[in-house]
């Protein structure tokens, strides 16, 4: 699969702003921009080879932290210090991009910390998986099940005081993925449904650098207003715009498949109320539901399609 060219970028960025920010250097996302506009501006071929290393990305941040920390303290021009780097014959050259800094970027609670190394494994999984195997679906058909899980949606009380656990988990995780999206591109929430596809939103926010989010429907009984706008931010740029997938029911199953694999465990149940049960009741009721602080029991919030009491045969619900 071919994803959106920033995706390797805003994972490289990120990691390059952790080892920053663990060092004390102020402003750090906003300087690790700077200093890989930097190196792919004044040194392409470093940027180039870096990309086609066999390395993740994650790595290629830290081997960038190492390799920025050496070009400051060269004394020479970064131009010449990247060239010559290039050129090397040695470990510390790009032909094996093999040596790491010496010191790795410290634990701790800061948003786009935990974020890297979830996202950076979720795209490397999907760049190793043929487009037609990504997030693969247990069922070929969903009104049966979506059928099941409308009727749950309909159950669950408004507000079960259960449920926060999980939504709080759910709100810390998408504040930490909203921050890496803001450092890649400006993000405008807007009235009304600024795409009419997947494609024109993956064409314009490439041409434009700004991520247009629909601000209508967002009246949540623990969310505010704009964490609900930030969630919606963090389903369409990791679904829609890194992984292609086109709007619809099926690809809204595959979105949750996706996020299911970047999100932490706690945070799940609440994700599948807000992801597939929200996307269910629309196809099948015909409307958006009101939003609930609930939980949906009855089905696998990791393996998407399977429901309790029932079977999957030949991709089908069978009893």
């Amino acid at each position: 699969m071919n994803l959106n060219p920033g995706a390797s970028e805003l994972v490289i960025t990120a990691r390059l702003a952790d080892h920053y920010e663990s060092r004390g250097v102020g402003g750090a996302l906003e300087a690790a921009e700077h200093d890989v506009r930097k190196v792919k501006r004044e040194a392409p071929e470093l940027w180039r080879r870096m990309l086609a290393s066999k390395m993740s990305d994650r790595k290629i941040g830290d081997w960038l932290y190492g390799f920025m920390v050496r070009a400051v303290s060269s004394g020479m021009t970064f131009r010449n210090f990247a060239a010559d780097a290039v050129d090397a014959e040695t470990p510390a050259g790009l032909l094996g991009l093999s040596e790491p800094p010496k010191r790795n970027p410290s634990t701790g609670s800061d948003g786009v910390r935990r974020a890297i190394s979830i996202v950076e494994r979720v795209l490397g999984e999907l760049r190793r998986t043929p487009r037609k195997q990504q997030n693969p679906l247990k069922l070929a058909k969903w009104p049966e099940y979506c059928s099941l899980v409308a009727a749950a949606y309909d159950a669950a009380p408004e507000y079960d005081p259960k449920a926060v656990g999980s939504f709080t988990a759910l709100r810390a995780a998408v504040n930490k993925f909203f921050k890496l999206i803001q450092s890649k591109v400006r993000v405008e929430f807007v009235s009304g449904d600024p795409y009419a596809s997947s494609e024109q939103m993956q064409r314009e926010v490439a041409r434009t650098k700004v991520f247009k989010v629909m601000k209508e429907h967002s009246e949540h009984p623990f969310f505010t207003e704009e964490e609900n706008w930030k969630f919606r931010a963090v389903h369409d740029w990791f679904s829609h715009i890194l992984a292609k997938q086109p709007f619809g029911q099926r690809a809204e199953m595959q979105a949750y498949n996706t996020h299911a694999k970047m999100f932490p465990p706690a945070a799940l149940p609440a994700l599948f109320t807000e992801i597939v049960g929200q996307s269910c009741y629309n196809t099948t009721r015909g409307g958006f539901p009101v939003q609930k602080v609930a939980l949906l029991p009855g089905f696998d919030y990791r393996n998407l399609g399977v429901a309790e009491g029932w079977k999957i045969e030949r991709k089908r619900l069978t009893r």
